[in-house]
């Protein structure tokens, strides 16, 4: 959960509009990104926040059904003040999906009050848990939770070492050679904040739920915790954007996948593993 520190000091979306040479509005961008067309002779610019591409590109952007512009506002509340963006599904397990699900797909970036953001948070990292509870099997928990304790220890050595008392200085010692050597930490390794290990935990959570059920889960998760009640109209739980590449030509092409959430048996079984069906049965 991050701080007042990191929320947007200024509006989350420009929403520079980027028209095709045919002059079909492709999608919406940030004026940064505006520029750099610009100032490469990319694009020209045509007016009112809008832009007009001087090259063929190899598609043409997002389906009309999410091609419309984000509001500056709170998707909670409809507050304006002290923005920020919130991944729907975090981006721990985003990392490890597949281009085609991560790559140009802001649709399930909602803008949020810091307020209602750090609220929700709350909630996501309980739900974090759980799954790390359910998927992640034991001896990598044991690895996580050894891993924490030699790296406590480390700083404790490196930083405090002449402060200790003789007993303590080789107790600490004797523990933390016997974590290194046990399980095969490196030095080097403790000066990241978490553990190397968790992200294969990540990886093995996304794996093991997958892809589609774990962006749906996150969804309804958060349809249900942060209650937003300003979303887009074309937001939905089981819809699910996926980008297409014909392999060796420069063309992509944006789908949406709507995903029937009561047809496959195991998306289902943990919808209701998570106490989400209520909310699930809401949008179908």
């Amino acid at each position: 959960m991050g701080n007042n520190i990191s929320a947007l000091l200024h509006v989350p979306y420009d929403n520079y509009k980027v028209y095709h040479p045919d002059d079909t509005l492709m999608f919406y961008c940030s004026k940064r990104k505006a520029d750099w067309y610009l100032k490469r002779n990319l694009a020209e610019y045509v007016g009112d926040n809008m832009i007009k591409l001087l090259f063929t590109p190899g598609g043409y952007g997002d389906p009309l059904t999410i091609l419309e512009g984000r509001t500056n506002t709170c998707v909670v509340d409809n507050s304006s003040t002290n923005l920020t963006k919130h991944h729907v599904v975090p981006s721990q397990f985003r990392k490890h999906f597949p281009l085609e699900y991560k790559d140009k797909n802001s649709c399930d970036i909602a803008v949020m009050s810091r307020k209602n953001h750090d609220k929700y948070e709350i909630d996501a990292d309980k739900f974090k848990q759980r799954l790390f509870d359910d998927f992640i099997v034991d001896i990598n928990k044991e690895i996580n939770s050894a891993w924490y304790t030699a790296k406590s220890m480390y700083r404790t050595i490196t930083y405090h070492y002449d402060k200790l008392p003789a007993t303590k200085q080789i107790y600490f010692q004797m523990k933390y050679e016997g974590l290194v050597e046990r399980y095969g930490f490196k030095e080097e390794d403790f000066v990241n904040i978490y553990s190397p290990y968790s992200n294969d935990n990540n990886k093995h959570i996304v794996a093991n739920v997958g892809i589609e059920n774990l962006i749906i889960l996150w969804k309804l998760h958060f349809l249900k915790y942060a209650k937003p009640k300003y979303l887009p109209e074309w937001w939905k739980p089981n819809m699910i954007k996926i980008i297409t590449r014909k392999e060796g030509v420069n063309h992509q092409k944006s789908e949406l996948k709507m995903v029937d959430m009561f047809e496959d048996e195991n998306l289902l079984q943990l919808i209701i593993k998570y106490d989400l069906y209520e909310i699930a049965s809401l949008h179908v």
